[in-house]
């Protein structure tokens, strides 16, 4: 059994030199320009997908039909557009310097469910350009801005 215990002691301690190392001198390529590989894509995408659907457990969704799509329509046009475009809007040049890239939201609504729409509408995804709405829109602005994105 202490053999076992030096074992793990000597590849978390060769993990740490390691990951010292890599810090210190430079080795990973931070350029926003430069994609993530698939591994990580895939990692950070797995991660988020899980992470939110947890989180947006709890959230209890109001009827979006009565929630006022042209509120939605507006915040829509502001404020997400600016980086994911849409039916109507222009090709974002700031959303395509983005890595990962913004998504297309034309279809989110088949990969998001609404509770999960205002977490990441509410909170926003660390590490990938999708800011956080919370301190500057109210609940209801957000569930309105959920409407457009669910199609509903």
């Amino acid at each position: 059994m202490k053999g076992f215990w030096y074992g793990v002691a000597a590849t978390v301690g060769t993990a740490y030199v390691i990951g010292t190392v890599v810090m210190n001198f430079g080795f990973v390529d931070v350029a926003a320009s430069t994609p993530h590989s698939a591994v990580v894509t895939e990692l950070m995408h797995s991660t988020a997908h899980n992470a939110i659907g947890r989180a947006a457990d709890d959230i209890e969704v109001p009827d979006l039909t009565t929630v006022d799509r042209e509120t939605g329509q507006r915040i829509y046009r502001t404020e997400c557009g600016v980086c994911h475009t849409g039916p109507g809007l222009p090709e974002s040049r700031f959303g395509k310097g983005l890595n990962p890239p913004a998504p297309e939201l034309t279809r989110i609504g088949e990969h998001w469910g609404p509770a999960e729409l205002f977490w990441i509408v509410k909170h926003g995804i660390r590490m990938t350009g999708m800011p956080s709405f919370g301190a500057r829109l109210s609940d209801e602005e957000i569930w309105a801005t959920v409407r457009v994105l669910s199609f509903q």
